[in-house]
């Protein structure tokens, strides 16, 4: 049985296309993408295998708001998925 693999993908500023092709690299695992629309708002992605966080987290820099996106993703995670791992990426 091969392992069920989330990766934990956090973006502010890349372009949608970039985690897209990121994310087809990563099939068959599935891709869960915190985006914050406050830095960059017009984020697009695509791919059967992603999935977007809801309600996600300001991540600006000198406040606890990237570990506070962390948590937020990974109980996302948590309580939306079958996993055996996850695999955070930033």
């Amino acid at each position: 049985m091969s392992p069920r693999i989330i990766f934990g993908v956090f973006s502010a500023t890349q372009q949608g296309a970039t985690v897209t092709q990121l994310a087809r690299s990563l099939l068959p695992h599935t891709v869960v993408v915190h985006h914050d629309y406050r830095k960059k708002a017009d984020f697009v992605v695509s791919g059967a295998n992603v999935r977007m966080v809801p309600d996600p987290r300001d991540t600006g820099w000198g406040a606890w708001g990237f570990s506070d996106a962390i948590f937020h993703t990974m109980q996302f995670c948590v309580d939306n998925f079958d996993f055996d791992y996850f695999h955070l990426m930033s």
